[in-house]
């Protein structure tokens, strides 16, 4: 039985921000793209 299921959180959103101009390291890119995969 749920409780309160009008009141459910929306999804979270997070945010990565950087230069799309300049190349990343391959350590912040390895962390994007393990961040993309986790929220997916």
């Amino acid at each position: 039985m749920p409780v309160l299921a009008d009141a459910e959180p929306e999804a979270d959103v997070i945010s990565i921000v950087y230069p799309q101009a300049r190349h990343l390291s391959p350590r912040v890119r390895a962390f994007v793209d393990f961040l993309v995969g986790v929220c997916r």
